[in-house]
């Protein structure tokens, strides 16, 4: 689901995991995703924090795997239920019932930006469930999902343009 083109690949034996190291982020976490900016491998964290101001978008650099990195966490609104990382750019499913994608420039992974939130189209931001609930990214368009809601529960956006998304 990442998108990413990730250049470390696990060693070791499958049969007998071990834990290298951990970090832990101060928020529940929802999703994950894996990138490369800059020549350094990152993992990308989602969370749904306890208040709106709390941060949901955690950047750790892994390039060292023994010695991850909190480089950047951020609030970019009532918190993301997924995400999915692709050419600089989390798409992200906003737990919310209008602004339900949103992108996020990672470019500098120091200092991740929302570029642009687009609300879905035909989604009752009444109804039951309509925030944002699940993300992938796949050859140029965003895909985003809710749960159950009144009104198409599945999105398909053109994102080859991160910052000019087209509902398709």
């Amino acid at each position: 689901r990442s998108g990413g083109n990730c250049s470390a690949v696990p060693t070791g034996s499958w049969d007998t995991p071990e834990i290298i190291s951990s970090l832990g982020v101060s928020a529940s976490t929802t999703g994950i995703a894996l990138g490369a900016v800059g020549g350094r491998e990152y993992v990308f964290v989602s969370a749904n924090p306890e208040s709106e101001s709390g941060n949901d978008l955690f950047v750790v650099d892994v390039t060292e795997t023994a010695a991850p990195q909190l480089v950047a966490s951020v609030s970019t609104g009532p918190g993301l239920s997924d995400i999915a990382y692709a050419g600089g750019y989390i798409f992200a499913a906003q737990d919310s019932s209008e602004d339900q994608l949103q992108i996020i420039d990672v470019l500098d992974p120091g200092s991740p930006s929302v570029v642009v939130e687009s609300t879905l189209d035909e989604v009752d931001p009444g109804g039951s469930y309509p925030a944002g609930f699940s993300v992938a990214y796949y050859d140029g368009r965003a895909y985003v999902g809710t749960k159950e809601t009144a009104g198409p529960e599945f999105h398909v956006f053109d994102v080859n343009d991160p910052t000019n998304p087209v509902h398709l």
